[in-house]
């Protein structure tokens, strides 16, 4: 069973109205794909606490989740971290979009280790484009990661403060092995 499209991005939905949809999406236990576009909402991390409990009982396969300008912080990436973990080994494609949020290098750490240890995941797409609080510490955290993941066959990938030894870097891990798709922008 497939969840997709479901877009709450641009409405004043808080964590009450996101744990109703929550409540109803546990009433579809057989969902393997899952879309939620919540970017412009007033989300926060305690949601993502409930969202974290919710996907640990769900046999996803793919997991699309926009968060993008809503107050989630790598309080709420570390929650959602410990629950993806227990969606491996059948989780074969994740796209996380975190644009303008206070993410740091403390949350990109988190997701970044915990993916690497799904050896089944073979689409990704990271967006973390105006999160001020990334370094180059993250831009390094992810390369490496995409470095040393083998099962992946298609990147894409938005990332903020991309100096050109950075574009270089991940142009060279393009070039490294035959990915089907491997985008990055800065």
């Amino acid at each position: 069973m497939c969840i997709r499209d479901s877009s709450f991005s641009a409405t004043c939905l808080s964590d009450e109205g996101g744990i109703s949809i929550l409540q109803l999406l546990r009433t579809c236990p057989k969902v393997t794909e899952l879309t939620l576009g919540l970017q412009y909402t007033k989300i926060t991390d305690n949601w993502l606490s409930f969202l974290a409990s919710l996907l640990t009982r769900l046999p996803l396969q793919h997991l699309d989740l926009y968060l993008g300008d809503t107050s989630i912080t790598d309080l709420g990436i570390l929650l959602l971290s410990d629950s993806l973990q227990k969606l491996f080994p059948r989780l074969a494609t994740i796209r996380l979009g975190f644009t303008n949020t206070a993410v740091s290098d403390l949350g990109v750490k988190a997701v970044t280790t915990v993916l690497s240890q799904n050896k089944a995941l073979t689409i990704l797409s990271l967006t973390f484009l105006g999160c001020s609080n990334m370094t180059q510490d993250s831009l390094d955290l992810i390369a490496n990661f995409i470095e040393q993941h083998s099962s992946l066959q298609s990147v894409r990938l938005t990332l903020p403060n991309m100096t050109s030894e950075y574009l270089q870097r991940f142009e060279n891990i393009k070039s490294s092995r035959a990915f089907s798709k491997f985008e990055v922008w800065p």
